[in-house]
Formats: C-alpha cells, sequence, structure tokens
C-alpha cells in the first residue's frame, strides 16, 4: 500500500492518503524475509513459471509491467540498494527490513502523503465516501485498494484509478503501461 501511494504520488501528481489500521504504518515490513525484507525475487520475471504456481494471469499481468528490474528502480531512486542472494532472493544491501522502512517514511513525508493510523476502512459509499470504523467520512476523487478484500480487483497491470463523475464510472488512469 505504502508503495503504491508513493508511485500514485510520483506518476498522478495528486493528493494520496494511506488509511493504516495499525498505529504504525509499514510495521509489517519488519517480518518479512526473517527481518531481512525479502523484496522480490528473480524468478517473478518468469512469467511461464508464475502461472505454474499461480494459474492466474492477474500477477502475470502486474509482473509484465511492474517487474524485479522496475521495482529496482524505485528503490534505487529512494537511495536503497537491492541485491540479490544465491537463490535470486532481493533483499536491501544492509540485510535490514528498517533500511527500506526508513526510506520509504522518508519519501512519503517528503511527498506530503496522509497517513491515517488506527483507522479501518469499513465502507465505501458511492463517489468514493470512505467510512472509517469510527463511522467518519472522508470524501475522495478516487480511491485504491481501500479493503484488503478488494485489492485484486483495484489494483491491477496499469493501476486502474476509477473517478466517478456524474455518479458513473468513468476515466481510468495509467500509470505503468
Amino acid at each position: 500500500g505504502a508503495l503504491s501511494a508513493m508511485l500514485l504520488k510520483k506518476y498522478c501528481e495528486c493528493d494520496v492518503t494511506i488509511f493504516e489500521t495499525q498505529n504504525r504504518i509499514l510495521k509489517k515490513v519488519l517480518n518479512t524475509g526473517n527481518g531481512m525484507c525479502n523484496i522480490s525475487n528473480e524468478n517473478c520475471n518468469d512469467i511461464d513459471n508464475i502461472l505454474n504456481y499461480y494459474n492466474t494471469d492477474k500477477i502475470c499481468d502486474i509482473l509484465r509491467v511492474f517487474n524485479v528490474n522496475k521495482l529496482k528502480e524505485v528503490f534505487d531512486d529512494l537511495g536503497l540498494i537491492i541485491s540479490s542472494d544465491s537463490s535470486g532472493r532481493y533483499y536491501p544491501l544492509s540485510r535490514k527490513a528498517s533500511s527500506v522502512i526508513d526510506v520509504m517514511l522518508r519519501q512519503i513525508e517528503k511527498e506530503n502523503i496522509n497517513v491515517c493510523l488506527d483507522t479501518e476502512i469499513i465502507d465505501i459509499k458511492e463517489g468514493f465516501v470512505l467510512v472509517d470504523n469510527n463511522r467518519k467520512k472522508y470524501n475522495f476523487d478516487y480511491v485504491m485498494n481501500p479493503v484488503r478484500h478488494l485489492t485484486a480487483e483495484i489494483f491491477r497491470v496499469s493501476v486502474k484509478i476509477i473517478k466517478y463523475e456524474g455518479g458513473k464510472k468513468s476515466a481510468q488512469k495509467r500509470i505503468y503501461s
């Protein structure tokens, strides 16, 4: 979610808000790769191999556009060097998840991305009115990844962002094509 927000801010130049159910953003990153933050895997570029395991075009569509090389570019732009081990797993050079969190938090702050902690979005009303666990309402023109179970439908190969105009879904904006 945080990486998606950063990419939206960079490529769409729009106001971005992250809603985090926990009391700290990026907390889950600390547990990835036994604390070393396994960012990706060289085998993610092998689309045919992925189809053998997952039998889904959705994941492959995303990886065709946003592959390991693109991810390395993104982290390089943030000042984080990532490298692979002998098995093709990518980690930050420091082998510490905290390095990834530090550069991402720095970028979120630099880009003035809004972060709402301890906030769970429980409903989305027509016109992208989000309702949180305290029944507070937020109005947005665009929504991406509003609820975990909607992630696969909303986050697609080119990160489609749907805008409501006059109560109807209309414009789509592509970040990567």
